[in-house]
């Protein structure tokens, strides 16, 4: 990759005043206009996706590009694309089942601390 010089890498770095990091560094093509692109015709293809399944469309051919979630989710976010999250509301009362209902016997009480309470435990001494 790098010719063979006379004189060392790290005297040459040190004569310059450059890290020989600089030497060594290989600068990459910036594939972002690419990836914008590739997003855009996944997003509107599914348009249900988010972050994370783009991601996985985004991988496999034909774009088979390298990019992370972030990166994606950068690229969302900037043409407007983000979803919002759909939050799973979970069940916790089955009304269809076969039991009676029993009737709410606090219902009428008026809540005033301490007299609620002696009026709630005084009806439940009487239903006993």
């Amino acid at each position: 990759m790098h010719m063979n010089h006379a004189y060392p890498v790290v005297a040459l770095c040190r004569l310059l005043d450059v890290p020989r990091s600089r030497y060594y560094y290989v600068p990459t093509s910036s594939s972002d206009e690419r990836a914008r692109q590739a997003v855009e015709a996944v997003s509107a293809t599914y348009p249900t996706y988010d972050s994370r399944r783009i991601v996985a469309q985004l991988r496999r051919p034909p774009y088979k590009l390298t990019i992370n979630r972030k990166q994606v989710q950068r690229i969302m976010r900037e043409l407007g694309l983000l979803r919002s999250v759909k939050r799973r509301t979970r069940r916790t009362t089955n009304g269809q089942h076969p039991w009676p209902r029993y009737p709410n016997l606090v219902e009428n009480l008026p809540v005033t601390g301490a007299e609620f309470e002696a009026q709630w435990r005084l009806q439940q001494t009487t239903l006993s």
